[in-house]
């Protein structure tokens, strides 16, 4: 029942645009999992997508129209002279251009899935890296994604934080806008590429920051394919028991050089054979249970790095004996040297 005071007014109009906005970002939802479910008849196994997923999904839309406040409702409203004609078209309008972006992002989402089918295992880009890029900054989950061969200098999936979401401005108390979250920011969608395959990929100076690619695979095809990933960022990614075995992740050539950043990367059990690690930063990261067997560590630099020693063979760190050899590289957030362990035995 509507009351017909401004303040009521203004908090139905308030949740009347939450549940627009809820609405749509369901009906995307259910448009987008149809439309990856439709790409491919291997859905679940390429994808991760089942058939029911999109059937829940489309319950959940369902239940939103359900509970969807109507245009009469609206007219109801206006008429009793809490809110004025033009905030009617406001709300209206505010549901199109909803409908509108649901369907540009569905597409160019569509498109991207495309692509990587299409090219996948070509020796030329294709537009692929423009694609993932897409992808990871659109929440897609790319698990088990075959990028083997592909040329993706300077990928960027750094974590994507401008959202949509509620700013206090506005006649009644929020505007609709994007804004810039931190890069920490647990709203901000990280890349989610477990058992993503990189092998033989091109990943020069490639920002991978904060990423899942826990049993990814960066792993040599041939002696002249081998992953080229001089000065990638890998700082605080997630790269549990992933594969780097014969890959070049030394320091760049171009300039004066970038190191390839694994600061605060988590490589519990990977498997770094014969990786060449020349001047890497491991500062922080975790090295339990890894194999560095044939790695070149020479010039790395590290401080608080976490290693194994003891305890079950499949957990210790094996190949870490010529990690004793270097000297602490501590410094605080200034920069300045500080006295800390180069290695933390556990």
């Amino acid at each position: 029942m509507h009351t017909n005071t401004p303040e009521a007014g203004a908090e139905e109009f308030s949740t009347l645009l939450d549940e627009l906005y809820n609405t749509a970002k369901i009906k995307d939802d259910v448009k987008r999992h149809f439309t990856m479910i439709r790409l491919s008849s291997q859905a679940k196994e390429r994808y991760g997508i089942e058939a029911e997923a999109y059937l829940e999904l489309h319950s959940r839309y369902q239940e939103g129209v359900r509970h969807f406040i109507d245009v009469r409702a609206l007219g109801s409203i206006a008429y009793k002279g809490i809110i004025s004609a033009s905030a009617l078209a406001a709300a209206i309008a505010t549901l199109n251009i909803f409908s509108v972006v649901a369907d540009q992002r569905g597409k160019s989402i569509a498109a991207s899935w495309n692509t990587l089918t299409l090219y996948s295992g070509k020796l030329f880009d294709g537009g692929r890296k423009s694609a993932i890029e897409n992808l990871v900054a659109s929440g897609e989950v790319l698990d088990r994604v075959d990028l083997s061969r592909a040329p993706l200098t300077r990928l960027d999936i750094k974590p994507s934080c401008k959202l949509i979401g509620k700013i206090p401005s506005g006649t009644f108390g929020f505007t609709w806008r994007q804004q810039d979250l931190s890069r920490e920011s647990p709203d901000c969608p990280r890349a989610q590429m477990q058992k993503a395959r990189f092998n033989g990929a091109w990943l020069y100076e490639a920002d991978m920051r904060l990423a899942n690619l826990s049993e990814a695979q960066f792993n040599r095809i041939s002696k002249e394919e081998v992953v080229r990933a001089q000065g990638i960022n890998l700082s605080k990614a997630d790269l549990t028991e992933a594969k780097f075995i014969g890959a070049d992740l030394s320091i760049s050539e171009r300039g004066e050089g970038r190191r390839s950043n694994l600061t605060g990367a988590t490589l519990i059990k990977a498997n770094l054979t014969d990786t060449d690690l020349r001047g890497a930063d491991l500062r922080g990261a975790d090295l339990r249970g890894a194999d560095l067997s044939g790695a070149n560590l020479r010039g790395v630099k590290l401080c608080s790095t976490k290693i194994r020693i003891t305890g079950e063979a499949s957990q210790r760190t094996i190949g870490y004996e010529p990690l004793k050899m270097i000297r602490a590289d501590c410094t605080d957030k200034d920069g300045n040297s500080i006295d800390g362990h180069a290695l933390l035995y556990h």
